[in-house]
């Protein structure tokens, strides 16, 4: 699937394909966070939108029920595309008009997007579906998707009731299945940039929400979109403290969790699934005494709850380096190889030496990476890929500030000597 934007705000142009590791590079101000938060909307209403349209009519097997057989087959057969293109033609609409109003803020705006889908011919789906029969429920496995249904046993209504909603249920699956690799549907958790969890915990105690919106935009409107994505995460990573205590963290992600202890200089206090302490070195430091690198590594424990992050979800964060020393940066290129073994990833940066240390990382892991560069071409910005050299990505607005920096310090230098000093 690929994006191609235009008008998107400041940005001209933006033609945005995803890799395992994407990294969007460039300047303040240039438009980094809204080309992130056009394309976690352009997921979320793809999601909320392909469960309204079936684009598979399937049939049952009805004796292979009725006979309580451990398997179901049923046969599919996918609609003409003609009905599948003002599907995605209706979609493209609704998605324009909630990104205008929701993420631009401007309903007239002449924003567009150009989406490249990935159309699939066919896809290998087993047409049977293991079953367990209950007293009053029928469970039905449909690979790693599980669905449950009333069982009726009696009425003759009733059992094409119940027949009627297996049929339903395998449709909307199928349905699923096929439009997340149709709009390369995903599950994403947003970072935003400069948030720890000092506002969040604000909101968990005032905010209102729409909670019927997949937005979750706050009411009053002081809430980014990439913001309203952080504080839905946050509010279900402390939900899941009532399943898993005070321990925070899942078993499968405990080398996460150790590594980002050690990064953070001790081990987090819970209470209410908040951290508000730090043991450290034998003593217990308060939240309100956190360094401000503690605080930047804080909200990265919620990527220790697989809970809230599966594998193959995409994490989205924003200028992570963000008034982190050269040090604690190669801490936090550690975390990203480690969390790379199991999730995709975009990063943002404008640091040079950030941007260095993940160019090393790419190149030493061969990592399958797209870079992009967001740059300032006359009134506008520009989106353009970076294409790798020998030595991995060259960034024309680094290259451009180091040679600056150096003919800066030449003449400095130049200057001092002359003056004998």
């Amino acid at each position: 699937m690929k994006l191609k934007f235009k008008d998107l705000g400041k940005i001209k142009e933006a033609d945005f394909e995803l890799a395992d590791f994407t990294l969007i590079v460039g300047d303040n101000s240039l438009g980094k966070t809204i080309l992130l938060e056009a394309y976690a909307l352009y997921v979320n209403v793809m999601k909320d939108l392909f469960g309204e349209n079936h684009i598979y009519d399937v049939e049952i097997n009805e004796m292979d029920v009725l006979g309580e057989h451990s398997e179901v087959s049923f046969n599919y057969k996918m609609r003409d595309e003609d009905s599948l293109k003002v599907i995605l033609d209706g979609y493209k609409e609704k998605y324009l008009t909630l990104l205008k109003e929701n993420i631009l803020k401007n309903a007239h705006s002449n924003a567009d997007v150009e989406i490249t889908y990935n159309y699939v011919n066919s896809m290998e789906i087993p047409n049977k579906v293991k079953v367990i029969y209950h007293e009053t429920l029928i469970s039905v496995n449909f690979g790693a998707r599980g669905m449950i249904i009333p069982r009726f046993n009696d009425e003759e209504n009733g059992r094409d009731l119940m027949l009627q909603r297996l049929k339903n249920r395998i449709t909307s699956v199928l349905n699923m299945i096929y439009f997340e690799k149709l709009c390369g549907i995903e599950e994403i958790v947003f970072f935003p940039s400069e948030r720890n969890l000092y506002r969040t915990n604000a909101y968990k105690k005032s905010a209102e929400f729409i909670e019927d919106s997949f937005l979750k935009i706050e009411k009053d409107g002081d809430m980014r979109y990439s913001e309203s994505l952080f504080v839905k995460s946050y509010f279900k990573y402390l939900d899941s403290f009532d399943f898993w205590g005070e321990i925070g963290h899942s078993e499968e992600r405990q080398a996460l969790y150790d590594l980002l202890c050690r990064s953070l200089g001790g081990t987090p206090d819970y209470e209410d699934g908040m951290i508000i302490a730090i043991q450290q070195k034998g003593e217990n430091i308060p939240q309100n005494l956190f360094s401000t690198k503690q605080n930047r590594f804080l909200p990265y424990f919620m990527l220790c709850n697989n809970f809230i992050v599966r594998e193959q979800d995409r994490i989205i964060i924003e200028e992570p380096e963000a008034h982190m020393s050269l040090k604690s940066m190669f801490e936090l290129v550690e975390i990203t190889e480690y969390i790379l073994q199991d999730n995709k990833m975009i990063m943002t940066s404008h640091s040079d030496v950030f941007v260095s240390l993940l160019n090393n990382l790419i190149k030493k892991n061969q990592i399958n990476a797209k870079v992009y560069e967001l740059l300032e071409e006359g009134p506008y910005n520009i989106l353009k890929e970076v294409v790798p050299g020998d030595y991995g990505y060259e960034l024309s607005f680094m290259s451009e500030q180091m040679i600056r920096l150096n003919e800066q310090t030449l003449e400095v230098f130049k200057d001092v000597v002359e003056r004998g000093e």
